[in-house]
Parts: structure tokens; C-alpha cells; sequence
């Protein structure tokens, strides 16, 4: 038997092919009740919701209520910060994810999760402003805005390299946020140290992917 869920998420597949979708709903909830963490199932339940019109965002309530039976159990957060993030609701992300870390200030991914969404923060954004008819003024502040996420971002990045620091993607967003901050006071140091770092880790690892080009 699967322990972290996958079984359940391979059932829901056989669902899907035959379009059973009432099956597959049933399938990835009980998987959810067990693993409201895992992110392959929050995304089927995702895509079943889109596949039968309805609104996907009725998965928050349910993990809401499991959290309010369980305030203190950070997987229930991360379940619903990974639900918040795959709707694209990055600031609420955000706020489940800074629950997770309060409750496991020294875990890797806790450290690195709320990194990472506060870095998808900043880029939502940017893409946000990027449609949008600014003045230069205007634009200033919202690159200004944007990069107060990125910079948010830094310290739980860093608090991931310090328990890990073997792992060389917590490196690698290091290295690249802080160039895009290097103006700021601090940051041009910051970026010159993880540079370093990371060229030292890459001699002997794959080249790491550039975080700037995450979608």
C-alpha cells in the first residue's frame, strides 16, 4: 500500500479515464482525509472540479474545517496552503504557510515552501502590473511592492540552507533574488556570498535551473 497517498491519486486516474468523475471526486477525498497534504491529489481534485464545472474553490471550506478540528496539525495547513496556491491565491498561500512554519520553525520544506510562495507572490505581481497602464511613478511603487515579497522570501530561504545545506535549489533562489535586490542595502553582499556558495556546489552537482525563469 501507498503511505503518502499516490494510491489513491493512481485510482482516481482509473476514474478519470472512464469519466466516472462522481468516483474519482469520492477516491481523492478519502485521500485527502488521510493526506491533506499531498499536492498530486489537491491538483486531481482541481481538475476534477473543472472538469464538472464546478467551483474548485469550494475545496477551502473543507480544509478549513479540518483545521478548525485540528487547529495545531501543520499538515492540515500545508493542505491548505497548497490548495490556495494551485488557484493561484499566492497571498493566501502565504498566510496557511507561515502557520506551518510557526509550528515547525526548523523543517526544510516548511523553511522553503514559504519561501517559495512568498518568491510566487512577488512574481504575481509583476504579472499583475504588467497589464496594467502605470504611470512612472505608479510603476515605481509596484516594482517597490514586488520586491518587498522577494525580500520576505530571503529569510525562510535562508533558514532552509542553514538546515540543509547540501540542498542546492534554497541556494540557487538565494543567489538569484538577492541580484535582483542588489540595491538594496546588504544585498549585493548577500548575492556575492551565495554566488560563491552555489559555483562551489555546482562543481560538483548538475547546473542548478535559474529560478528567475520559474512560471
Amino acid at each position: 500500500t501507498q503511505s503518502d497517498g499516490t494510491l489513491y491519486y493512481y485510482m482516481y486516474h482509473c476514474y478519470l479515464g472512464l469519466k466516472d468523475y462522481d468516483n474519482a471526486k469520492k477516491i481523492l477525498f478519502e485521500g485527502l482525509d488521510k493526506y491533506p497534504a499531498n499536492v498530486n491529489i489537491i491538483e486531481g481534485l482541481i481538475n476534477v472540479y473543472n472538469e464538472t464545472k464546478e467551483d474548485a474553490t469550494d475545496l477551502i471550506p473543507i480544509a478549513q474545517k479540518a483545521i478548525d478540528a485540528d487547529p495545531k496539525n501543520p499538515v492540515l495547513w500545508s493542505g491548505l496552503g497548497r490548495i490556495y496556491d494551485k488557484l493561484d491565491m499566492p497571498f493566501k498561500a502565504v498566510g496557511a504557510f507561515e502557520q506551518v512554519v510557526q509550528m515547525l520553525p526548523e523543517d526544510y520544506d516548511a523553511n522553503f515552501n514559504l519561501g517559495l510562495l512568498y518568491f510566487k507572490y512577488g512574481e504575481a505581481l509583476k504579472n499583475e502590473n504588467t497589464q496594467k497602464s502605470l504611470t512612472p511613478a505608479e510603476a515605481a511603487k509596484a516594482q517597490v511592492e514586488q520586491y518587498d515579497q522577494y525580500a520576505k522570501a530571503i529569510p525562510y530561504f535562508e533558514k532552509a540552507y542553514q538546515i540543509n545545506p547540501k540542498e542546492i535549489t534554497s541556494v540557487d533562489f538565494l543567489r538569484s533574488l538577492c541580484f535582483r535586490l542588489r540595491e538594496r542595502d546588504g544585498m549585493q553582499d548577500k548575492y556575492n556570498k551565495y554566488k560563491q556558495i552555489l559555483d562551489e556546489m555546482q562543481q560538483s552537482s548538475t547546473p542548478a535551473v535559474d529560478p528567475a525563469a520559474a512560471q
